[in-house]
């Protein structure tokens, strides 16, 4: 998990950035990572182990409804608004969302990802596709479709191109 001080753009900034180079460091170490981010209050005291809030709820919810890899912000952030300093992708994304008696609908929802990261070193922008590719291999028919949902999501977080992830 991660938190910042305050919700200033600053370090919403800090957190999208952030999430965009771990998931780019996990990717180059061939572990596929999903993540949230959302917006809002929470309680922390890490001597206790207490980490609560409906920001951590959203967040958590957010992750675990995703049908791909990659880091989504949460639709209650209101992305819009941000400067073009702060480097997101819209993205139309399947999700399977809970109702209210626990059973799971499938959904496409349009959320944004962060898009800017620190580049990994001993990693050129050409290996990523083969990186991708091992992990789907490795994953399996179980997972195929969660892969096949990651393409766009996964080169929008490396900023490469789509088609070379659907051709690795």
């Amino acid at each position: 998990m991660m938190f910042s001080q305050d919700d200033s753009l600053e370090s919403f900034f800090a957190i999208c950035h952030f999430s965009n180079t771990i998931f780019r460091l996990f990717l180059s170490h061939r572990l596929a990572l999903r993540g949230g981010i959302a917006l809002g209050e929470v309680v922390l005291n890490p001597e206790q182990g207490l980490f609560v809030g409906p920001a951590i709820v959203t967040a958590h919810e957010l992750e675990g409804s995703i049908d791909a890899l990659g880091v989504c912000i949460s639709p209650e952030v209101p992305v819009e608004s941000l400067p073009a300093s702060i480097a997101v992708t819209r993205l139309t994304i399947p999700r399977q969302i809970k109702n209210d008696g626990g059973t799971r609908r499938s959904e496409s929802t349009d959320l944004f990802v962060p898009t800017a990261g620190f580049r990994i070193q001993g990693v050129a922008e050409e290996d990523w596709p083969g990186i991708f590719s091992e992990l789907r291999d490795q994953a399996g028919e179980q997972f195929a479709l969660r892969y096949a949902n990651s393409e766009e999501i996964v080169a929008a977080m490396l900023n490469i191109d789509e088609g070379l992830l659907a051709q690795a």
